[in-house]
């Protein structure tokens, strides 16, 4: 029985999702879109039901959805502090692999790989 229910989970999942893409273009009905902070960031935000709609929200309108000038410079670093930080990994995760690959040559792993 649940194996069954799991079953038809599953077709119901799929048969909304076929349904929501053709009617929207797109897997979920109501996706989320990515906002500024005040600080620059990017932040994902999924919709919400309110109360008040967004035209009659004081407060809604008041918050802040993008930053100042003059955070662009901060933002400039820290996007540099996380591409060195990205690229200080992959070079080390690279250095790893080297590592193993001298010290076990004839793993069948590299082998595959070569085939590529």
């Amino acid at each position: 029985v649940e194996l069954s229910m799991a079953n038809i989970k599953e077709l119901i999942r799929e048969r909304d999702e076929a349904v929501n893409k053709l009617q929207f273009g797109r897997k979920e009905k109501h996706p989320g879109r990515w906002e500024y902070t005040p600080f620059g960031f990017m932040q994902y935000v999924k919709p919400k039901e309110h109360l008040v709609p967004k035209f009659m929200n004081k407060y809604w309108a008041s918050q802040k959805r993008q930053y100042d000038p003059y955070m662009k410079k901060y933002i400039n670093l820290w996007l540099e502090k996380v591409k060195k930080e990205r690229w200080r990994r992959a070079r080390m995760e690279y250095k790893r692999i080297q590592k193993l690959k001298a010290r076990f040559p004839d793993s069948d792993m590299w082998k595959e790989e070569k085939d590529r």
